[in-house]
């Protein structure tokens, strides 16, 4: 009796720690992604502040308006990725 009772309950970390395994599969590719994201916003960002340094962007005010309205949006995208990737570590 007590032998199947240790086999069940070894039976039963082993069910634990395969569905805790497959568990981290997709979590490990969301990571993936998120960081895949993190990168191209930087991307992104390091786009717009190169166009905001051009001084062609100085004498159109409308165009530096957009690329300010640019740069928050991607910098608000940015906070939102860095908060979903530290609940990964």
């Amino acid at each position: 009796e007590q032998l199947a009772r240790r086999r069940e309950e070894e039976k039963k970390k082993n069910l634990a720690r395969e569905k805790e395994r497959l568990d981290q599969r997709p979590r490990q590719r969301s990571l993936a992604q998120i960081e895949s994201d993190i990168m191209e916003t930087e991307e992104e960002k390091t786009a717009i502040l190169k166009r905001m340094e051009d001084p062609a962007s100085f004498r159109d005010h409308l165009l530096l308006k957009e690329l300010k309205e640019s740069l928050q949006q991607v910098e608000a995208t940015l906070v939102r990725l860095e908060a979903e990737w530290e609940q990964y570590i």
